[in-house]
């Protein structure tokens, strides 16, 4: 009976982890400033009538330097994307697309490109965003003077290209994971379901990607569950990750005491 209890209650937090949007990528805890990956990086090619699905990690910071000075940042917020082609779409994480000073989020460009874009063409995009600094609401596009950065999104004809596979998918062929109870005050399970036997790093991160917890854990083929005790952190979001390199998973955990 607990063994089944434990399915159900896996299958469910594995249902809502995967409704979720996008999770920021980790590995840009420590870089400047900015919106990742760079334009330089790559951006993944989109194709008429396939899927697509592209994230980006915002790292936010904690000032904000104007003509007359800088000032502390309370929030950045992103009010709506264009110039993407016909079939695509937008959504956040925090979903409200508010970003807090000193936080990793993200925001996918997801969706199917319909057969009245032209392609092949490239599709610059813009963004709309407001920042909240000295008390007052300062609304700008991307590029511009907030961020001088310019993202375009090529687009093939159909059968241009396969699939394309996003840059940080939220379905990680490895593992996946959740986490009940969520939020928690001292002590939550985390379940992996692992389509491989390992031992990998099991490591929590504050919302500015410092880890306050790492552990080498096994993982066996099937249904895990790993213990953590959380006690010793502040009231919260946290993310943690099961693996590493290219089979990692990330998820969310809130610390409500």
């Amino acid at each position: 009976m607990k063994k089944s209890l434990l399915l159900i209650l896996f299958s469910v937090c594995i249902y809502t982890a995967h409704a979720q949007f996008c999770q920021p990528d980790l590995t840009y805890a420590d870089s400047a400033v900015g919106v990742y990956p760079l334009p330089e990086e790559g951006i993944d090619t989109a194709c008429i009538n396939a899927p697509y699905e592209m994230v980006f990690t915002a790292v936010v910071p904690n000032e904000i330097t104007l003509d007359i000075g800088t000032f502390p940042l309370e929030w950045v917020r992103v009010d709506s994307i264009r110039g993407y082609p016909s079939g695509l779409d937008f959504a956040c994480d925090p979903p409200d697309c508010l970003f807090l000073a000193e936080t990793l989020g993200c925001l996918i460009v997801q969706g199917t490109p319909d057969d009245t874009n032209i392609a092949p063409a490239d599709y610059p995009i813009v963004l709309s965003i407001c920042a909240f600094a000295a008390n007052l609401e300062l609304c700008d596009t991307v590029p511009g003077d907030l961020l001088d950065v310019q993202y375009i999104i090529p687009l093939k004809a159909e059968g241009g290209c396969e699939e394309t596979v996003s840059n940080n998918n939220l379905i990680n062929p490895a593992f996946a994971i959740a986490n009940s109870p969520n939020p928690f005050s001292e002590k939550t399970s985390i379940m992996v379901n692992a389509s491989i036997s390992d031992v990998v790093p099991f490591k929590v991160f504050d919302l500015m990607g410092k880890v306050v917890h790492s552990e080498m854990v096994s993982i066996n083929h099937g249904a895990n569950v790993i213990e953590f005790d959380g006690s010793n952190l502040s009231n919260g979001m946290y993310m943690y990750s099961i693996g590493e390199g290219k089979s990692v998973a990330t998820q969310k955990m809130v610390v409500s005491k």
